[in-house]
């Protein structure tokens, strides 16, 4: 392999001197010999004996042997790799497979954070931030990624998402997990109804968050209600608790300002102890974030500020979008601990 891959201090550098006090010449037996990847014996004699020092300097070399400075056609110096280099990165390849293959999905949960984001500013620089541990990549979607970014335009939300180098195989959660972000199949057109948009936003929201957070969600609850309160189209209840920390509301075509104002029109505003809860609007491939907040102007009203919209048929905004939740979702904790 033309790869060498070991620290520096590993190499090992010996003066390519001749017992005559000469320097070895591209044409002697013992480098040609080396240019077919076979060791001479004289070149291992060469090795065999002292190293050169870090100390050492060029001047220092030329009065100890009594040599002349160095011209073209010659060898300097040999540089002796550890055999080991290979076997040792493979290992920890292999290695970062093995051990806690959902690393990045542990270190979600487990993140705790002590002061929540005030600002729809601050939240919005929250969900940008890069993961602490990043998510793996296998050869495949490695290579999917790689040729969606000639232009270096992913270049950014890559850095923050990922691992730099593929893994030879992902487990089958994180597998299943971004198939749907980075390779998702085709979704919805301009006869599509609500419920064939359904897949395409579970897989990217509900589902994604039962994986990375503690929770359950429940959908379309309005239609088994009879009670005429008002429900959203998907809740997220986070651990065991009765709040609703994170709401949907959804339509297949139209304005993203209708289920914008969905989430926040027929709310009763009940969660004083907390800055605020969560929601989403979505119409078709276009989802909204938002931060429900009380409405001072009124009682027991809410309203809703813009955190960011995505496009789910853009694979920029797709990661875009899978970050932000990863990171929306490390909040739920401290708000629902707050409203409990």
């Amino acid at each position: 392999p033309n790869k060498i891959q070991c620290d520096a201090d590993e190499l090992q550098l010996f003066l390519a001197k001749t017992d005559d006090g000469a320097w070895m010449r591209d044409v002697d037996p013992g480098v040609l010999e080396l240019d077919k990847g076979r060791i001479h014996p004289d070149v291992q004699t060469l090795i065999d004996g002292e190293k050169m020092r870090a100390t050492w300097t060029i001047k220092d070399v030329l009065e100890e042997y009594h040599m002349t400075t160095p011209q073209s056609r010659q060898v300097h110096v040999l540089v002796v790799v550890p055999e080991v280099a290979p076997v040792l990165e493979n290992k920890r390849k292999r290695k970062r497979m093995e051990d806690a293959p959902d690393a990045w999905i542990k270190a979600i949960k487990d993140e705790q954070v002590i002061v929540l984001p005030s600002t729809c500013e601050d939240l919005r620089e929250h969900l940008q931030r890069a993961l602490h541990v990043k998510v793996p990549l296998d050869d495949t979607l490695f290579l999917i990624v790689s040729t969606k970014n000639t232009t270096g335009e992913l270049f950014s939300v890559l850095e923050k998402v990922f691992e730099p180098e593929p893994r030879e195989k992902l487990s089958h959660i994180t597998a299943g997990i971004l198939g749907g972000v980075i390779d998702p199949l085709g979704s919805g057109s301009e006869f599509a109804t609500e419920d064939t948009y359904h897949h395409l936003w579970d897989s990217h929201i509900a589902l994604l968050l039962m994986r990375v957070s503690i929770g359950r969600f429940l959908r379309n609850m309005n239609a088994s209600t009879s009670t005429g309160l008002y429900r959203p189209d998907l809740c997220f209840y986070y651990n065991n608790s009765n709040v609703c920390v994170f709401r949907g509301e959804e339509k297949a075509s139209g304005q993203l300002e209708v289920p914008t104002k969905e989430l926040h029109a027929k709310l009763i505003w009940k969660y004083d102890a907390a800055p605020y809860i969560f929601g989403y609007a979505a119409v078709g491939l276009q989802v909204r974030l938002l931060a429900i907040r009380k409405d001072e102007m009124t009682e027991r009203g809410a309203k809703a500020e813009i955190i960011e919209t995505y496009n789910l048929g853009d694979l920029n905004s797709r990661i875009s979008f899978f970050l932000a939740l990863l990171n929306l979702s490390t909040l739920f904790r401290p708000v629902v601990d707050l409203i409990q």
